[in-house]
């Protein structure tokens, strides 16, 4: 078994439209460690994050929310613990949204396993 560090969704915007799909683990590995997640709200107002992990031909929904609408003020950065150590199986998938457009940047960083 071997392990391949990756960034899993680099940094960007996190969508306000609706939860969207950031990161598959390959269907050909054994899944996908992830090691670290950080979110930093930009703007000037408070902002939710919501962030699913969505099993393999699942669909997002309220029984696989990992972060169900955290608050984030202005300013506030939070490195989230409920993702760090999460394990994916192949084909589980990472979704998010934002409340607000243009809001909370996000980054998550993990390992692949094949």
């Amino acid at each position: 078994m071997s392990f391949t560090p990756k960034v899993l969704v680099a940094q960007q915007y996190v969508d306000n439209a609706a939860l969207t799909l950031k990161y598959t683990s390959p269907t050909g590995g054994k899944g996908t460690w992830i090691d670290k997640a950080v979110f930093t709200n930009i703007s000037g107002a408070t902002a939710q994050l919501t962030v699913n992990i969505v099993p393999n031909a699942g669909s997002a929904g309220s029984d696989n929310k990992v972060i169900p609408g955290q608050s984030m003020s202005a300013s506030a950065v939070l490195s989230v613990a409920e993702l760090a150590g999460k394990f994916m199986g192949p084909g589980d998938s990472i979704h998010w949204q934002s409340s607000a457009a243009n809001a909370i940047n996000g980054a998550i960083n993990g390992r692949e396993v094949t």
